[in-house]
């Protein structure tokens, strides 16, 4: 038997398996040294020896750190210097929408039409942080137990032209878009062919193929004439906004934020040309909790038997019930579209010495001084509210679904206060107990000062019946900490140092 095409160990990362060879580098399953899953991928040589692609890769990396983590795996690691190179980002449990639709086939109206509200409202979060995602196809797309996440972000865009996904890529990515492209280039050109790859994107969710499969190329210019994309399966006004996502010209696009007004909407006529910038994203509200009982539908699921690892019930016939249950998986996140943007420290190596530096200023929306209590928080796009109630000296609350309880103290005089959230039911995996830890191990996580945050080890709770219940889509701010509630979990971050961390029943993550 051979040895395995990879090395055992990336930096300071285990490596378990290979997961794909794809054309930019092979990704490998990895753990941390607390035993936690991430998703490594190894850059090609003949890639990495492409001009300027270090920096590219580096680049992207941070802005993938930046990205809305309740939307992005966020990229924890990167050594652009390594030869080959190569980059660390947060493991996400769940089927990709390649393989779900693979196996069960088209996603069915009311599936197609979530997932399509769902990537839309992400997208508009991404590309608000002045982001792109460069590469987004069934196979970046995974079906989490807390709604669909892009994985790969920007691997693409630092490989460079050529390395898109054919059937995905927008036109004036091929080559052929000509004096269109050129005219729109810059950082508006990758979150419009974003905006194509959506469009593409819910296509292949309705239909089971790519719009243009039948043709070599996704370059309208390469059509037959009075040929179109094939949208079977498309309802209004999903397929409207198909449409107008799938234009030739770029600057005829919607943005991301105006599909989810387009979603929310009648339907404009297939022939309407939108202006981009016209009209700015929009916050859909409202959304059950994912996880009480499966939110309010779960009468509605007892037969369909308990939810696999990927949020989804066990496969069925190919009914129009799948649309349903898929319809399930994506509403259950919060779809934010402000420009939700968390900061992640990524280690960067020169040699054989390692150096943790801060994201750069451009990288961080998040300011020193906490916004006027009644603000919108610029950092999470929630409303902050008044501290006081929730005790104006370590304020404490729980969630609405009071599965998670959290204090904030300040004991540090430059301001870099400290956060705790337990949580009560988990289903989490763990990394081992460390040998130095006496008390309950990962039942919560915590951030502290300057530090990166942790798993806690306690011996207390911060759990209390009598706590003041932190309203979803509410933040509180308290000692340069802010944390905000959400139906996907609590997550709290330093505005200084952009350490923190997002706890929920189901995952956590660590930055």
């Amino acid at each position: 038997m051979s040895a395995p095409d990879h090395p055992a160990v990336l930096g300071t990362y285990q490596v378990v398996r290979l997961l794909a060879d794809r054309p930019i580098g092979r990704t490998l399953l990895g753990t941390d040294t607390t035993g936690r899953a991430v998703v490594l991928t190894l850059v090609h040589p003949a890639v990495a020896a492409g001009v300027g692609f270090r920096e590219r890769f580096t680049a992207q990396a941070r802005a993938a750190a930046a990205a809305p983590l309740w939307f992005v795996a966020a990229v924890v690691d990167v050594d652009a210097a390594a030869d080959p190179p190569w980059r660390a980002e947060v493991h996400v449990a769940g089927s990709t929408l390649q393989q779900f639709v693979d196996e069960r086939g088209p996603l069915g109206e009311a599936g197609t039409a979530a997932l399509a509200e769902r990537l839309a409202a992400g997208l508009a979060a991404v590309h608000a942080g002045g982001f792109a995602h460069g590469d987004l196809t069934p196979s970046t797309i995974v079906l989490a137990e807390e709604g669909p996440r892009l994985v790969g972000f920007g691997l693409t865009r630092a490989a460079g032209p050529g390395y898109g996904t054919p059937g995905y890529v927008a036109p004036e990515l091929t080559g052929a878009g000509g004096g269109a492209a050129a005219a729109f280039g810059g950082g508006s050109a990758g979150g419009a062919a974003d905006v194509f790859a959506l469009g593409a994107v819910l296509a292949f969710a309705a239909t089971g193929h790519p719009p243009f499969a039948a043709e070599p190329t996704a370059d309208p210019r390469r059509r037959a004439p009075g040929s179109g994309p094939e949208l079977t399966g498309l309802a209004e006004p999903v397929r409207s906004a198909v449409l107008a996502c799938l234009r030739e010209n770029p600057a005829e696009r919607p943005t991301a934020g105006q599909v989810v007004a387009m979603l929310a909407t009648p339907a404009e006529a297939p022939t309407t040309k939108l202006r981009r910038g016209a009209a700015g994203p929009r916050t859909l509200i409202g959304m059950p909790d994912p996880y009480a009982g499966y939110g309010a539908a779960a009468s509605r699921r007892v037969a369909a038997g308990p939810p696999t690892r990927a949020g989804m019930p066990p496969a069925r016939p190919r009914r129009s019930s799948r649309g349903r249950l898929v319809a399930l998986l994506a509403v259950v996140a919060v779809l934010l579209v402000g420009g939700v943007v968390g900061a992640i420290a990524l280690t960067s190596r020169s040699g054989g010495g390692v150096r943790t530096t801060a994201p750069s200023a451009s990288a961080v929306a998040a300011p020193t001084a906490a916004p006027a209590t009644g603000s919108v928080d610029p950092g999470t796009g929630l409303t902050l509210v008044d501290v006081a109630p929730f005790g104006a000296d370590g304020p404490r609350f729980t969630t609405p679904s009071r599965n998670i309880s959290c204090q904030l103290t300040d004991t540090s005089p430059t301001g870099d206060g400290d956060a705790r959230c337990d949580v009560a039911q988990t289903t989490w995996p763990l990394p081992p107990k460390p040998a130095d830890c006496a008390g309950a191990w990962g039942g919560g996580a915590s951030v502290s000062g300057a530090e990166r945050a942790q798993l806690t080890c306690a011996s207390d709770t911060v759990a209390d019946p009598g706590l003041r219940v932190l309203e979803y889509r509410q933040a509180v701010s308290y000692g340069g900490v802010v944390c905000d509630s959400q139906e996907t979990g609590v997550r709290c971050v330093n505005r200084a140092t952009g350490h923190g961390f997002r706890v929920a029943r189901a995952s956590y993550d660590l930055f």
